[in-house]
């Protein structure tokens, strides 16, 4: 499984892009090789068989297109699980955004507009999304959408947190779930893990001032052989920053919550 995205920079002039969500059982076989090409574009180690397997284990895609093209620039593979306690967690497999998109606000809008969909569906249940990291591009969308999530430079998981991402890692990853030296939840790497190829790949980030990025090279200093660090968000309009909450429309929502609860 892969994840890779960049949560905020200017989209290069001209890129014009859309996003869409779509059932995995529609995709076309061309559609499907077009994504398995776009992720051994920046990815080492990426096998058709794992890939059409992983894909058929989920039940949903967003696909990020080319406004006027219909060129396919990024994608994202999600799958519902429900844990013992009832909750819903949402898993983020295979994800993707082709470099001349990043910026685009097109995927993380469709994506937080289907999680919200999913939330009204079931109001009283909470919403989750499980995240694996194996880039710091990818764990910055936790502190650029959300206040709260773990693990993160604040906290480790609560109690219930862990007892989900424990229930619901085992049934995804088997014992490939594992504690690292660090004491973080780590999907760990082996023969069949994806890395980042070098262009995405850069030290420059070592040498970065930010704390976040910081802490995900200290939480998961094998990233660059495939590690992947477990992170869990509760998904709730409350949890979600500013330029969040404006990007879904959700400022008056939050609002007329704040004045009920009071």
């Amino acid at each position: 499984m892969a994840a890779h995205l960049h949560p905020g920079r200017q989209a290069p002039i001209g890129t014009h892009s859309v996003c869409r969500q779509v059932d995995v059982s529609s995709l076309t076989s061309d559609l499907t090789t077009s994504m398995f090409e776009l992720l051994c574009a920046h990815f080492h180690n990426v096998s058709r068989e794992i890939f059409d397997r992983d894909l058929s284990s989920k039940s949903t895609v967003l696909l990020l297109e080319e406004h006027e093209s219909g060129g396919l620039l990024g994608f994202s593979t999600q799958r519902i699980l429900r844990s013992s306690s009832g909750a819903r967690v949402v898993f983020s497999g295979d994800t993707i955004i082709d470099p001349i998109a990043w910026g685009s606000l097109a995927l993380p809008r469709a994506w937080g507009s289907w999680m919200l969909s999913l939330s009204a569906e079931e109001p009283t249940s909470p919403l989750y999304w499980l995240l694996i990291s194996k880039g710091h591009r990818t764990f910055r969308f936790l502190p650029t959408y959300f206040t709260n999530y773990a693990p993160s430079l604040t906290r480790a998981y609560s109690a219930d947190e862990l007892a989900i991402v424990r229930e619901v890692g085992l049934s995804l990853f088997g014992d490939k779930l594992t504690v690292n030296q660090q004491g973080f939840l780590v999907v760990a790497h082996d023969i069949t893990s994806q890395r980042l190829k070098e262009h995405l790949l850069d030290d420059r980030h070592l040498r970065s001032d930010q704390r976040d990025i910081k802490f995900f090279v200290e939480a998961n200093p094998n990233y660059a052989h495939g590690t992947e660090l477990v992170c869990l968000v509760h998904f709730h309009a409350s949890n979600m920053r500013p330029f969040c909450r404006r990007m879904l429309g959700l400022f008056s929502r939050v609002k007329e919550e704040s004045l009920h609860d009071h």
